[in-house]
């Protein structure tokens, strides 16, 4: 009773602060659905107007040792205005009362395209009129990187009074850093140790579903996408897991039913028990890889062998050789 009383109180809140109680003629209703965030205790509303339904497909016009540090937009898709004209395309009912968003919701076709857009051009601008060169974002959430503290505060300040004068609210309490170990798009980077590193109750999750459907002969669509998408997410860790993904993504072509049972072959699950027995053993830590990889010209190291001969090796002025 207590769970569902704050969930009616975080939609009238919703509705309150971001739609207008009025009937517009051929207005489209759509339906809304509340989730909880896994690891917090903040609602989210989603309007799911890209259902397939028998209706046009909703798609909104583009709209007018190293310290690091995070911050985050609040209420980040809230603070784009929908054109009047599309007030009629974001209907929606509750209790007996008609509603239209006012603001791009999420769950929209374009919304995701259309925030990208509008967070990738709040970088450039930090990046070429505040020089803070090592800014990246995912959605509403912005991580930069500095060489000292100093920089890194320096940066914050001015990314701070950036969205203050173009009037972009900041969540506080989101904002952390400066540090030298911090945690982005769930991933926790630490730059000392060079090391990025999965929450070990990541880790014991994908563990556990993984063990679920070693033991299953079908699963259906939806549990295999959501174990695609738990072991897509590690392998931004575990970067060698990227291949034995593949089989697993080869049994979603062509389904297109959620509910759709799909037969787990021998050789899935052979891709499937290296999963699990790395990750029985895993740490959950990777060191950082070179986006560029020395060759052997640069390094100036090269070998040959002969089966008959033995064989050679040079590394720069240093070389050996063997039978």
């Amino acid at each position: 009773m207590l769970k569902r009383k704050s969930l009616e109180g975080f939609v009238l809140l919703t509705i309150e602060a971001s739609f207008v109680r009025v009937v517009l003629l051929s207005m489209y209703v759509h339906p809304v659905k509340v989730i909880i965030l896994s690891q917090s205790v903040i609602f989210v509303a989603v309007r799911t107007n890209s259902l397939p339904l028998p209706l046009p497909v909703v798609s909104l016009p583009t709209p007018v040792k190293l310290d690091n540090l995070k911050t985050d937009i609040k209420h980040a898709f809230c603070i784009i205005p929908i054109h009047p004209e599309d007030y009629h395309l974001l209907g929606m009912q509750w209790k007996g009362s008609y509603y239209y968003d006012k603001c791009m919701p999420m769950g929209c076709a374009s919304s995701c395209k259309t925030f990208e857009a509008f967070s990738s051009a709040l970088e450039w601008i930090a990046k070429h009129h505040l020089e803070i060169r090592h800014i990246v974002h995912l959605l509403d959430d912005f991580f930069i990187c500095e060489s000292s503290k100093v920089r890194c505060g320096f940066s914050l300040k001015g990314f701070l009074a950036l969205c203050d004068y173009v009037g972009i609210p900041m969540a506080p309490e989101k904002t952390v850093g400066p540090s030298t170990v911090l945690s982005f798009a769930g991933i926790e980077l630490d730059t000392v140790a060079s090391e990025a590193r999965l929450p070990l109750d990541k880790v014991h999750d994908c563990s556990n579903l993984i063990f679920e459907f070693l033991h299953k002969k079908k699963t259906t669509l939806h549990d295999l996408q959501s174990l695609i998408g738990k072991l897509n997410f590690a392998c931004k860790v575990v970067v060698p897991g990227r291949a034995f993904l593949r089989r697993l993504i080869d049994l979603t072509v062509g389904v297109n039913h959620p509910k759709h049972l799909i037969r787990l072959s021998r050789g899935v699950k052979t891709y499937l028990e290296v999963w699990y027995q790395f990750l029985q053993h895993y740490n959950g830590s990777s060191i950082f890889l070179e986006e560029v990889w020395e060759d052997s010209f640069s390094l100036q190291l090269h070998t040959d062998s002969s089966g008959a001969l033995g064989f050679g090796a040079i590394f720069g002025r240093h070389w050996c050789y063997g039978q």
